[in-house]
This record gives structure tokens, C-alpha cells and sequence, in this order.
């Protein structure tokens, strides 16, 4: 908590606008779903949807909307949050530089980590494939090649697939494997996600360096 407010103190006003919270939530309660009907899937279960709604609406009281309290106005069911997250994502919005910027950052992390120096176009491809074109709209990044796209949906669609199949649903989840690794693989973990900011940070900095790079802004 003391790392958040200090944010709040820091950009004050940000995080007051209950709607924010509100699409975090929601958004992530559908996330799955949206994302699996993307890929040509089944989405969720009416007994799926009712867990990912319940879960996330039981997650906004750990929140505090900066000056007003707990989250509120959370959809009463799975079609309520989908409509909200089509809405807000529709609302018209100011472009932000620094937004772009961001938003190029976190798709290029995403190519940096898992493919080598001369595939990383092609890594480059999957965030933008798999994004909304709403998203793609406000930062004013280009759609992927439809040919291209449609070869990325049926990779990421035959993962799901094949994983779904051939491989038993985990006893334990990520998250809490994490927690209960061994103090010396914790600690190597940590080190190796260190080099990695590092190393990514010199990265991105040498291809979008410019007034709204949130990694240049953090050196001056």
C-alpha cells in the first residue's frame, strides 16, 4: 500500500477516477473469454463466467479510489462487464504521447523476451494481432498484416488447443508455484528478471527514444 500512495501523492488526481478501476476489473474478468473467441474458440462456461465475475468483483474492495473510497458501480453480472469494457473502450480519448510510447514499450517487451534479435519483428506481431483495434487506435499503432495475422491466430489457437488436450490442468497454480520456490531459485529468478529489465531497458531506449519514452523520461 505505501508504494501505491506514494504514487497517488506523486501524480495526484490520477487515481481517482472510480471508471478506471472499474475497467481493470472487468477487463480482466473477460479477458479469456474475449480472447478465446478471438482465436476461433469456445468462450467461457455460464459456470466460468459466473467465477471470473465473482472473483474480480470480490478483488474491488482491495482497491481504493484515490479521495473517494472503495471501488463501486461494478457490473451485476458477466454481460454487464463486457458491455462496460466495450464502452469505455469506445469512449473517444485525447492522444497521449507518452501513452504511444508505452504501449510500444510493453509490445516490444513481449517480442525482446521470447524471440532472438532476428525474429523480433515476428514477436512484435503477436500483441498487435491479439490487441483490440481500440487499443491499437489510441496509441496509433498499425494493425498486422491481415496474411500475417491470420498465420499467428492459428498458432496461438493450436497452443490452446494442444495444451487444453494433451496436458492435465495444474494441481497447483503459477502464482502460488512461485511462492513456494526454494530460497536459491527465488533468488536466481529474481536476479535473471533483474538482468532482464536492465538489458531490455538499454534495448528499447536505442529504438524509441524521444519525449514521451517513459525509459527516457526516468533518466532525466
Amino acid at each position: 500500500m505505501g508504494y501505491w500512495a506514494g504514487l497517488a501523492r506523486q501524480y495526484h488526481g490520477r487515481f481517482s477516477h472510480n471508471e478506471d478501476y472499474v475497467y481493470t476489473l472487468t477487463f480482466s474478468a473477460v479477458l479469456m473469454h474475449r480472447l478465446r473467441i478471438r482465436l476461433g474458440l469456445l468462450g467461457f462456461t455460464e459456470k466460468q463466467k459466473i467465477a471470473a465475475h465473482h472473483f474480480w468483483r470480490d478483488m474491488g474492495p482491495l482497491f481504493q479510489v484515490e479521495g473517494k473510497g472503495t471501488v463501486e458501480d461494478y457490473p451485476a453480472d458477466f454481460d454487464g462487464c463486457i458491455a462496460f469494457c466495450e464502452a469505455y473502450e469506445n469512449t473517444p480519448r485525447e492522444y497521449n504521447e507518452k501513452a504511444r510510447y508505452i504501449g510500444l514499450s510493453i509490445f516490444n517487451l513481449f517480442a525482446y523476451r521470447y524471440f532472438p534479435p532476428g525474429l523480433r519483428w515476428f514477436g512484435m506481431a503477436f500483441p498487435r494481432t491479439l490487441s483490440l483495434p481500440t487499443t491499437l487506435s489510441a496509441f496509433r499503432i498499425e494493425p498486422t498484416n491481415p496474411v500475417l495475422a491470420a498465420i499467428i491466430i492459428f498458432i496461438v489457437r493450436t497452443v490452446f488447443l494442444v495444451t487444453e488436450v494433451l496436458f492435465p490442468d495444474p494441481k497447483i497454480p503459477f502464482f502460488e508455484r512461485l511462492e513456494t520456490l526454494p530460497e536459491m531459485e527465488a533468488r536466481k529468478r529474481k536476479e535473471e528478471t533483474r538482468a532482464l529489465d536492465k538489458s531490455y531497458e538499454q534495448f528499447i531506449m536505442s529504438q524509441l527514444s524521444g519525449p514521451g519514452c517513459p525509459f527516457s523520461a526516468k533518466l532525466q
